[in-house]
């Protein structure tokens, strides 16, 4: 006690002394007065280290692939076979390296990591990302002599000027859309397609027929047509057989014969893949056509705007939207209900009504900033939407947006320090939901998404000791509250989330604990001092005290032995010296 007493009496003779940071740290503590809002870390240095690391994730990824592709055709080559690799061996193969790979298709196969990218390999072993661009027309490789015939199509002119831009070189510059798929290549729910040439109703039976060859899987819309083919609209006029004309818009319906609609769906099609001169899917536009058979679309890079029941009622499980995309229509994936996520790109500024109803898989969506409005009904009877986080440009959310979710436990919308709007209709429509608005600073939340994502619950409830300052262990801080992790569990489970996931979002979000470990990390890595020792630590804390000599000088100073400094933070909950010097250095 006479120790402690010398310290406080020489707190006077210094501005910053270590007692006196003790003793700010205290009344941190009871006054919570650190806030997310206050932070003010420098732009750039998270994003640089994020595409850092992305980079090293890619070269790693694609390194297994390599690795793998290589040793097969070693050893098929050892034994004189030369056919395809599979996806299977292609699979059992690099499990040998990582087992967060899937290996799927056949010829050009498609590897996917749980990091969500993407590659397509092709029979040399050669890689392309996925969706990146192959011959400038496509954005999938080996597709020479895989593009549907020109012949099963409808065109019409879109624009006739030869001044017209066109990104791609060596296109035509006069520019056409398809309308459709003609009939007699689609299928009826009711005795066949009306086909006028020949008076009869034609069923295709799920196959595109044409010169005794189908297309049963893939259907690659082709990226140019012959003049011959394109309408004027205007007139009903063909162009000059002798030119041609790039597709820019497409729809892929079936164009009915003269009695009109008559059930008709797209044949039995799993794969649609679009050129990247297209700009412009359009919906169904009221025809009720349908293709309940696709799996998957490949959309073009330079992709603006996806129509109204664009891909509604397919069996799509996830789709990559380009981030040109500035318009998704109404009901543009209402029904898929394989779609268990989508990434809605930041171009796009309002969630149309029915974009996602009825996705019944949909389990993680994500809303970009930017977006300013949620439609009527844009996620109704998306039953298995536990959470979802909306951005701070979100200003008006229609009354029945989350109509039917009944599984919906947590709408979160992030406000920026200071905003305290609120938005009227709560819960709208997601009657179990609770609705919190959380002030958070986006680059703090960057950082602490990406601190917390690899770590085990063990170490996520570290986290949440340091940051109660409680020096014991996670059920005795428990006991302590007459609780036990089930009733933890318990009530994560109510709030539409996992154990883990509450935790994360705990430390996140600041609802459990004084202080976010998180927000001492974040601060400690904008300044600079990440990765430094705890020696290097103690002689920052001395430069910043104004003093010479070692952390030991000053502790002799002040008439304190090291274990009574150690004594001294175990008491005020600090966990190790390293916390307690980031702590009082960053904080």
């Amino acid at each position: 006690m006479r120790e402690i007493g010398k310290i406080k009496n020489s707190m006077n003779d210094k501005a910053i002394t270590l007692i006196a940071l003790v003793v700010t740290i205290v009344v941190l503590l009871i006054l919570a007065a650190v806030s997310i809002s206050m932070l003010t870390g420098e732009n750039g240095i998270i994003n640089q280290a994020s595409k850092s690391k992305t980079n090293t994730d890619i070269g790693m990824e694609k390194d297994f692939i390599n690795l793998a592709m290589s040793a097969i055709k070693t050893n098929k080559l050892s034994k004189g076979d030369d056919s395809a690799v599979t996806s299977d061996e292609l699979q059992k193969e690099i499990n040998k390296y990582t087992k967060d790979a899937t290996v799927t298709g056949t010829g050009i196969l498609t590897v996917e990591y749980n990091s969500g990218r993407k590659y397509e390999v092709d029979g040399n072993g050669s890689i392309l990302e996925y969706g990146e661009s192959y011959d400038g027309m496509y954005s999938v490789p080996g597709l020479e002599g895989k593009i549907a015939p020109t012949e099963i199509f409808e065109y019409e002119l879109v624009s006739n000027s030869e001044s017209a831009s066109i990104e791609l070189s060596e296109l035509p510059v006069k520019k056409a859309k398809i309308t459709g798929i003609k009939g007699i290549y689609c299928n009826s729910l009711e005795g066949g397609v009306y086909n006028p040439e020949t008076g009869e109703y034609v069923n295709t039976h799920y196959e595109i027929k044409y010169d005794n060859k189908t297309i049963s899987d893939t259907l690659v819309v082709p990226y140019q047509v012959e003049g011959k083919y394109v309408k004027d609209p205007d007139t009903g006029t063909y162009g000059n057989e002798n030119e041609f004309y790039t597709i820019t818009e497409a729809q892929i319906n079936c164009v009915c014969g003269s009695d009109g609609w008559r059930g008709v769906s797209l044949p039995k099609i799993k794969t649609i893949i679009f050129p990247n001169t297209i700009t412009k899917i359009v919906g169904k536009g009221g025809s009720n056509a349908y293709n309940p058979t696709l799996e998957r679309v490949v959309l073009p890079n330079k992709l603006v705007e996806i129509g109204d029941e664009c891909f509604s009622s397919t069996k799509i499980a996830n789709i990559t939207i380009p981030d040109t995309v500035t318009y998704i229509g109404k009901y543009a994936f209402a029904g898929c209900t394989n779609l268990t996520n989508i990434i809605i790109p930041d171009s796009v500024t309002n969630i149309e009504i029915g974009i996602l109803s009825e996705c019944n898989s949909l389990t993680n969506v994500t809303i970009p900033n930017g977006v300013t409005n949620i439609g009527k009904y844009a996620f109704g009877y998306c039953r298995n939407l536990t959470s979802i986080k909306l951005p701070t440009s979100v200003s008006s959310i229609s009354e029945d947006a989350f109509y039917g979710c009944d599984n919906l436990k947590t709408i979160i919308i992030k406000r920026n320090p200071g905003d305290t709007t609120k938005i009227s209709g709560e819960p709208w429509g997601a009657t179990n939901a609770n609705v919190m608005y959380i002030e958070i600073d986006a680059e703090y939340e960057e950082f602490a998404i990406n601190y917390v994502a690899d770590k085990s619950q063990e170490e996520l409830e570290e986290l949440l000791l340091k940051s109660m300052l409680y020096t014991g262990t996670f059920e005795e801080l428990l006991s302590e509250e007459d609780m036990t992790k089930t009733d933890l569990e318990q009530q994560a489970s109510k709030d539409g989330m996992s154990y883990i996931e509450f935790l994360k979002f705990s430390l996140i979000y600041q609802k459990v604990g004084t202080i976010p470990w998180t927000l001492v990390e974040y601060e400690t890595w904008l300044q600079g001092g990440s990765g430094k020792t705890v020696e290097e630590l103690e002689n920052l804390f001395v430069q910043k005290n104004g003093d010479t000599g070692t952390f030991d000088d000053l502790l002799a100073q002040e008439g304190i032995t090291r274990e009574q400094f150690e004594e001294e933070i175990k008491n005020m909950g600090f966990r190790s010296e390293e916390d307690f010097l980031k702590y009082v250095i960053y904080i």
